[in-house]
């Protein structure tokens, strides 16, 4: 039993460690800077027109909008009753 529960520990630490490193490994571009907004410049949110409109990971959202969208940034906010992608215009 002890040898089963060191096994599944170990995954279990694996799949952490893979999970930290999914983003630099499939997107490195993430963590370049961002365009830089006025000081006190209010952002407007809506979702994208283009890609997918429903995420799991900020740095697809992030790409969708940057990328295609042309906004600031993208984030993934929670909407009842899912997580959403959204992007931020400024206004």
């Amino acid at each position: 039993m002890a040898k089963f529960t060191s096994i599944i520990t170990l995954l279990f630490i694996v799949l952490i460690i893979f999970s930290a490193f999914d983003c630099l490994i499939i997107n490195p571009d993430i963590y370049k800077e961002e365009p830089t907004m006025v000081k006190g410049q209010k952002s407007c949110k809506r979702k994208p027109k283009a890609g997918r409109r429903f995420c799991k990971r900020d740095a697809i959202c992030q790409k969708t909008c940057v990328e295609i969208e042309k906004a600031i940034r993208g984030t993934c906010d929670y909407k009842f009753p899912w997580t959403q992608c959204f992007c931020h215009f400024p206004c």
